[in-house]
């Protein structure tokens, strides 16, 4: 009985598996054929990309260069003549 009904299923995987069919079908689901090429950007949302990419360069330097502490940290930097042999590693003579 599976084996009978099997036939009928298959024949009709075979037809609808056809190039000519997936073919139509991807013209349905796509406009148009697009392979190592990228559509024509609008102008619009090119300004506005270049809008947002200014602005976000703008507030990276500008805390960067103001608000500096964030990158080198709150501590006082040590000073390196306060160091003694022992803190450095240096051995006794």
């Amino acid at each position: 009985m599976l084996l009978s009904r099997s036939v009928p299923l298959a024949r009709n995987v075979y037809h609808f598996s056809r190039k000519k069919q997936v073919a139509l079908n991807l013209n349905q689901i796509r406009t148009e054929w697009c392979y190592r090429r990228i559509k024509p950007v609008d102008k619009t949302w090119k300004l506005i990309g270049n809008t947002l990419e200014g602005i976000i360069w703008w507030w990276v330097f500008w805390n960067a260069y103001y608000d500096y502490h964030l990158i080198i940290g709150e501590f006082p930097y040590p000073k390196p003549k306060d160091w003694s042999d022992e803190d450095l590693g240096i051995p006794e003579d």
